[in-house]
């Protein structure tokens, strides 16, 4: 029924920072998916300007970290919950 994993503190350790280590890597990814999106954006909403479309810049890293924290709190979550043994 449910499996309870028997491990020692330190591969819990290192489970948990491997989720934390790929929540971070998800950060690239929503950076340059988000990145065509905001430049359009920006150009638009700064016409004219020659600096305008740097703002897309901002938009994107910022994007980029809401999802790589919103990435790490899930896998953490989920590395915890196989830990403890009540997985679903």
């Amino acid at each position: 029924m449910f499996e309870i994993y028997k491990t020692s503190r330190a591969t819990r350790v290192l489970e948990r920072v491997r989720a934390v280590f790929m929540g971070l890597l998800l950060f690239f990814p929503a950076f340059l998916l988000s990145l065509p999106i905001t430049m359009i954006w920006a150009k638009h909403l700064y016409a004219g300007e020659a600096q305008g479309p740097l703002g897309g810049f901002g938009i994107s890293f910022l994007f980029g970290i809401v999802v790589a924290a919103l990435g790490s709190a899930y896998l953490v979550h989920r590395v915890n919950r196989n830990v403890s043994g009540t997985e679903r």
